[in-house]
């Protein structure tokens, strides 16, 4: 009987440890989601932003995708290890004024005014900026399956370089189509831009249906804008990096491509969408 009262009370004690300890996993996930600007589409589809600690997802999940899809994403044949993935995410973040006051700046006479008026209302000094990261997670059931942001912003012009590609299993199922329209708002409507530009090769048939789906135009081709090494050419194991870092010195100090036998140049599709025409 007194060894029954004690798995009973040893029961009871495991139970009260695990529910703590799923209390606290449930807190940390909270508070790392508080660190992180995320948008909804639904339930099971969310835009994570990309912070430099998600370095170790976003690698596996371009490594995973690299043999198919690096003949298309220009970044992916210089990401070779986890410090490359950092830099490449560093690299995003921007140095950014609030957006509303910057809108008032470029369309209000009285920005001197304005400035004052969001300071004071806001508790905020205007003149120090922020910085903001615009790439996102595309996650499903918490799982990142693709990614989709801003790789290049001009503030002035309110003009961004928009960019966007999923995991190659969970592609065709019709994920773009809802993740699309929602990063379009936010970026037109919040961030307050002007212009998205989206640059693809002209290959990329499923990217160039998606774009005009949504109201994207063809602007022109950059001609030879892209130099893709053949994952064939790239020898395994730890000369990658070396390989690739020859190849790219070999491009900078000879200007004829009739020599250079181990990579190609692409040409890439030029699509812009203005806010004006986005309903």
């Amino acid at each position: 009987m007194i060894e029954k009262i004690e798995i009973n009370e040893e029961n009871r004690i495991n139970e009260k440890e695990t529910s703590i300890n799923n209390e606290n996993n449930a807190k940390s996930e909270k508070l790392q989601e508080k660190n992180k600007h995320i948008l909804t589409i639904s339930p099971q589809i969310k835009l994570v932003e990309i912070k430099p600690q998600a370095a170790p997802f976003l690698f596996r999940l371009i490594n995973e995708n690299r043999y198919i899809m690096s003949e298309h994403i220009p970044y992916f044949q210089r990401i070779q290890g986890i410090n490359d993935v950092i830099d490449f995410i560093k690299a995003k973040y921007e140095k950014v004024i609030e957006t509303d006051y910057i809108f008032s700046l470029l369309t209000n006479k009285n920005a001197i005014k304005e400035k004052q008026a969001f300071s004071s209302k806001n508790n905020v000094n205007i003149n120090n900026s922020s910085e903001r990261n615009f790439l996102y997670f595309i996650n499903y059931e918490k799982i990142p399956i693709g990614v989709i942001g801003l790789l290049n912003i001009d503030w002035y012009n309110r003009i961004g370089e928009l960019h966007f590609w999923i995991a190659v299993r969970f592609q065709k199922k019709g994920f773009m189509s809802q993740v699309l329209p929602k990063m379009l708002d936010f970026l037109f409507y919040d961030v307050r831009l002007n212009r998205i530009i989206v640059k693809l090769r002209s290959t990329n048939s499923a990217g160039k249906m998606i774009l005009k789906k949504f109201g994207f135009m063809l602007e022109g081709i950059e001609r030879q804008s892209f130099y893709y090494i053949p994952e064939n050419e790239i020898e395994n194991g730890e000369g990658n990096v070396n390989k690739i870092k020859k190849q790219f010195a070999q491009i900078r100090h000879h200007r004829s491509k009739k020599n250079d036998i181990t990579g190609k140049y692409y040409d890439m599709c030029v699509y812009s969408l203005i806010s004006q025409d986005y309903v």
